[in-house]
């Protein structure tokens, strides 16, 4: 990782086409440029561990990431890749607490990075731009909950038709 510098108005381009930030204003953007770091990871590098602790917030500028976990010793499954204009690591805001998964950059990737104490400072100095921003995100995080519930439902359902297998056994077994 290293930090990089990155002009206001590309910066701007990204954070509007960013569904988070959308909706802020020219000024309430001007004021958030205030409270990002501009980050690149070279392709393959970890921008964020599993069970490590870390209270930022990205914004994908440039590149894409993959999203894996680990399942057991030498087992990565891999969760889903994000690309410009997306964000990860939004949970940080609201709890302290280790990532649930790594994070790696799957090419050369450009990062706005938002750590959660200069996000807070932020959403007190400009309270609006603070619900504009975390309607947002709550929005998203209920539906990555929503999701959960249904894929856990759906492994939990059992695809077994009873009369389908009745009829079988009675076929084999007379």
């Amino acid at each position: 990782m290293k930090q990089i510098l990155m002009d206001k108005d590309p910066a701007f381009k990204v954070l509007k086409n960013t569904k988070t930030f959308q909706y802020l204003g020219g000024e309430e953007l001007d004021n958030l440029y205030r409270f990002c770091r501009f980050v690149q990871f070279g392709k393959g590098e970890k921008i964020i561990g599993e069970n490590e602790v870390n209270p930022n917030l990205y914004v994908i500028a440039r590149g894409s990431v993959n999203v894996m976990i680990h399942e057991g010793e030498k087992n990565d499954v891999f969760l889903s890749s994000i690309g410009e204009g997306d964000i990860f690591g939004e949970a940080a805001l609201f709890i302290n607490m280790k990532r649930t998964a790594d994070v790696y950059a799957l090419e050369d990737t450009e990062l706005i990075e938002m750590e959660r104490n200069g996000l807070l400072s932020y959403f007190k100095l400009f309270p609006i731009a603070g619900v504009k921003v975390l309607m947002v995100i709550t929005y998203s995080l209920l539906l990555k909950l929503r999701e959960s519930h249904l894929q856990l439902a759906f492994d939990r359902k059992s695809f077994i038709n009873q009369e389908e297998v009745d009829d079988l056994m009675k076929a084999l077994i007379g």
